[in-house]
């Protein structure tokens, strides 16, 4: 719930530059055109503009009133956003009262919402996009100097920010949908506030009670009455204190249940901790049985490897950063009759250093490595 309340407080402040930035109705107008010309500095002929922006304000009329539904829309979205912030703080101070929060009712109202927001938001970006569309159409006819960069700079502003409002709107449907199955807890379902005032009314019961109880025995004295009158009104008080501490034995174990409840529900937080943490090793064991995880200024070669005999023709992976003793290693864990013989690995004609890395012995990406036996090396 808290998490909503942020998303909306995000809304409106998208909102705000979608009015902010949405261009005013004067930039519409004949008289904006004319100013525009007045302080014309280019060196294009303006010459013969007099009857062009003549045209342009009849043709920009429709633009106009576009631009202004534009502008009733996201008025209209910001109202909703603001609107629902405040049935969500409402919802927060109404459901601390409550045993359980309604969150079915809660997450329909939220879905509907944003369904709503989602619909006007096309609307408002489809329009936007009609405007931009007939803009660049007048820009590349008649308006060749400029008069309409106020508009064209406006409304392409409100495209990018309803585009991102547009792919926000359905991140939040998801993630709503998300958390209404998977995470109740997180969203305050469980109410412990409830649960505390309710032993904190229990508690304070209890005491009046036991107060009560103790004031009813000092003033009850014990004589054998013969009056059977008298002998019926002590029966009376006696059937009292038994219904009290009858009372008191119901109030202990209601409250006693409370307490399993909320220990049951610490359990099951502790437990989701322990699995959150047992993933967390879990996946940071195998990032470490990973031997290709790259660092900083690492990349992935093949290194081709043929040997003398031609019993090897291999293609191996490895980091430019590795020593080629440890790729060496490599290799022999593939082939391990290798590792009886004494070898010799060559690379352009010339011995490769083996405490060196593959990027100090200049080997590239799919350079051949060639590789002799001491012995047939030597015969040679």
């Amino acid at each position: 719930m808290y998490f909503s309340l942020v998303i909306y407080f995000f809304d409106v402040i998208l909102y705000n530059l979608v009015i902010m930035y949405i261009p005013q109705k004067k930039y519409y107008k004949i008289n904006h055109f004319k100013n525009y010309l007045l302080n014309y500095e280019g060196s294009e002929d303006i010459s013969n503009y007099n009857n062009i922006i003549n045209e342009l304000d009849i043709k920009l009329k429709n633009c106009s009133r576009i631009n202004q539904a534009v502008l009733a829309f996201s008025i209209i979205l910001l109202i909703i956003s603001i609107a629902f912030i405040f049935f969500i703080i409402f919802c927060i101070f109404i459901f601390r009262a409550s045993k359980m929060i309604n969150h079915n009712f809660f997450f329909g109202i939220t879905i509907l919402i944003n369904l709503i927001r989602l619909f006007f938001s096309i609307i408002d970006w489809s329009m936007a996009i009609a405007i931009i569309a007939k803009i660049n159409k007048i820009r590349k006819k008649e308006d060749k100097i400029g008069l309409t960069n106020e508009i064209k700079s406006g409304i392409i502003k409100v495209i990018i920010i309803l585009s991102f409002y547009f792919i926000y709107c359905i991140f939040e449907i998801c993630i709503i949908c998300r958390y209404i199955d998977d995470c109740p807890n997180s969203l305050f379902l469980y109410n412990k506030y409830y649960i505390e005032e309710e032993l904190n009314k229990q508690k304070n019961e209890l005491e009046k009670n036991k107060i009560n109880e103790d004031e009813k025995r000092s003033k009850i004295i014990v004589i054998p009455f013969k009056d059977t009158e008298r002998n019926g009104i002590v029966k009376n008080d006696q059937v009292k204190e038994e219904n009290l501490l009858q009372l008191l034995k119901d109030k202990e174990k209601d409250i006693n249940k409370l307490k399993d409840q909320v220990n049951q529900k610490d359990k099951e937080i502790n437990l989701l901790k322990n699995e959150n943490k047992k993933q967390i090793i879990e996946i940071k064991e195998l990032e470490s049985e990973n031997p290709y995880k790259l660092k900083k200024n690492e990349k992935l070669i093949t290194i081709i490897f043929d040997s003398s005999d031609q019993k090897i023709h291999y293609s191996l992976i490895c980091k430019n950063t590795q020593k080629f003793a440890f790729v060496e290693q490599e290799l022999y864990e593939i082939f391990p009759e290798y590792k009886e013989t004494e070898n010799i690995f060559l690379f352009n004609g010339e011995k490769i250093n083996r405490n060196k890395t593959i990027e100090e012995n200049k080997i590239k990406f799919s350079d051949h490595i060639n590789i002799y036996k001491y012995d047939d090396f030597n015969g040679e």
